[in-house]
């Protein structure tokens, strides 16, 4: 569909674009900017650790980015925004190149989280879950040298 356009009469083709069209509803909080992207990661991660909580508790072993003792915050949404949310939105952009301005944006997010993962390595900053949110993460001013 991609390399030979979008045909209307397609069923596939229809069907493809509505599944695409879904996909990017459902992830487009990834695509705003820094301080609402990194306030709905923390509202996940607070869910996906609740639930990783009731599976320890039932004896059950939670998948790592459930599991708040074993998950690295930034290594999660550098690997989401790298294996899902990237390929979601660069093929959005090449459907509706208006688009190709979200990609930008979500290719900065990704920046951040990367900064972020490198000073947590460093030990500038201390912890991997849920604590990474009480560094202050929304300050702008913090990643002028990324823009």
């Amino acid at each position: 569909m991609i390399a030979d356009g979008y045909e209307v009469t397609n069923q596939e083709h229809h069907s493809l674009l509505l599944a695409l069209l879904m996909t990017a509803a459902d992830l487009s909080d990834q695509t705003k900017d820094w301080r609402n992207t990194s306030a709905v990661a923390q509202m996940i991660y607070e869910e996906f650790f609740r639930q990783g909580d009731l599976e320890k508790a039932s004896g059950q072993k939670p998948i790592d980015s459930m599991d708040r003792e074993r998950a690295c915050v930034p290594q999660l949404q550098i690997s989401f925004l790298d294996f899902v949310i990237l390929p979601l939105y660069e093929t959005f952009a090449l459907l509706f190149p208006q688009s190709a301005e979200v990609v930008q944006t979500i290719r900065r997010n990704r920046s951040r989280w990367k900064y972020i993962l490198d000073r947590v390595v460093k030990g500038d900053l201390k912890g991997n879950g849920l604590s990474i949110f009480n560094h202050n993460l929304a300050e702008e001013s913090q990643y002028a040298h990324l823009e």
